[in-house]
């Protein structure tokens, strides 16, 4: 089994959601809330496709080094 690790990726993700669900429980302005809401989106759609990058190059490197 996968230990899990803090990274950085992680606290900006943790950090995004409580921002949004505290803007949403404190009635803040909808112009915060939906600006929020989209930095976590696109934040974490970039970190998504980082890590299935990282995942592909991985298994070609390592076929590679072997031929």
């Amino acid at each position: 089994m996968k230990k899990m690790e803090i990274t950085p990726d992680l606290i900006i993700a943790l950090g995004m959601s409580i921002a949004l669900i505290l803007a949403v429980i404190f009635g803040s302005a909808t112009e915060i809330t939906i600006g929020i809401s989209a930095g976590l989106g696109g934040y974490l759609g970039q970190v998504v496709s980082n890590d299935e990058t990282k995942k592909k190059e991985n298994k070609g490197g390592g076929q590679d080094a072997s031929n």
